[in-house]
């Protein structure tokens, strides 16, 4: 714009453009959303908060029988087919990670933990099935028909169900693939305990294997159990990964200049047809913004890799 300004092209949920300013847009923030105990799904923040505040206010707390909520996490019981959804914030690398469609989360011959669910209306309350473990036969008509590995009563019959991905989860973890270096344990994403040992996760993982309690391992090999995380330790010697100094006193016009300058970055890699792939690194940036009318002073391009970090990884 005249004036200096940086406007974006957005299309709304309808497909309706809009012209906003880009100093007017944030990055969309993340939850996870698990349905009774079944593989974690990525939702928007603003779409769990709606369901924590729903749960807490009429008339949306008539449907519910129990709730537990604390920073930004929240545990609800429904008294419908809904059952127990627990919702935390997503993690950095679920952040990054890549979230397929239904259809193409498992490939047939996958193993996976079935948790299967009914609803009685007569007592309006959701009930788990006992688990078991089967492999992935094929997706068909909006879920998956899952053959279980141990054979049914009469030892010859291997019964297959249609399942719903929310009633899936991958194998769990073994204590085989516990990283043996000292964990740190996060609750809700805050640094509770270090150093506790790979011995006592180890017992942990093989704790909650026996009691069948769902739990996943992450990219980052940490032991995921609601919203705990047994994050390992980097080994000794192995260097920090390098950070920029971000100082505290960016004025806002910074702000806005570095938020426009990484808007131009995505648009022109990750955003490109067809995407290019490109580690913002200072010769990169200045590349990049060489021919652009004012271009961005060296000193803030910390301040852009900073607004980077915080964008979704999706073009």
């Amino acid at each position: 714009m005249s004036d200096g300004q940086i406007v974006a092209r957005v299309d709304g949920p309808e497909g309706e453009p809009g012209v906003p300013l880009l100093s007017d847009l944030r990055p969309v923030q993340w939850h996870m959303r698990t349905v009774n105990g079944g593989t974690p799904e990525r939702i928007p923040t603003l779409d769990a908060l709606r369901e924590i505040n729903n749960a807490m206010t009429a008339p949306g707390r008539d449907g519910v029988r129990e709730m537990t909520a604390a920073a930004g996490s929240a545990r609800i019981v429904y008294r419908d087919v809904r059952g127990e959804v627990w919702l935390r914030p997503a993690t950095s690398a679920e952040i990054a990670m890549e979230q397929k469609p239904e259809s193409e989360r498992y490939a047939e011959g996958d193993r996976v933990i079935v948790r299967g669910t009914f609803y009685r209306p007569e007592t309006r309350r959701t009930y788990v099935l006992d688990e078991y473990e089967g492999t992935i036969v094929n997706w068909a008509a909006g879920h998956f028909n899952v053959r279980a590995v141990e054979p049914d009563a009469d030892g010859v019959t291997y019964g297959v169900r249609a399942c719903a991905v929310s009633e899936l989860r991958p194998v769990p973890p073994t204590v085989d693939d516990v990283a043996d270096v000292p964990h740190d344990l996060y609750l809700s994403g805050e640094l509770r305990h270090t150093g506790l040992p790979a011995d006592r996760i180890r017992l942990f993982v093989k704790n909650l294997r026996f009691k069948r309690a769902p739990f996943y391992q992450d990219a980052e090999g940490a032991i995921v159990v609601e919203t705990r995380r047994y994050v390992p330790q980097r080994p000794a010697g192995t260097p920090e990964p390098a950070t920029d100094p971000i100082p505290r006193d960016w004025s806002e016009k910074d702000v806005r200049r570095a938020r426009g300058f990484a808007a131009k970055w995505r648009a022109e890699t990750v955003c490109a047809e067809p995407p290019v792939r490109r580690e913002p690194t200072d010769e990169a940036l200045a590349e990049c913004f060489a021919h652009t009318v004012r271009p961005l002073d060296a000193e803030l391009y910390p301040l852009v890799r900073q607004e980077l970090a915080g964008w979704d990884a999706r073009p």
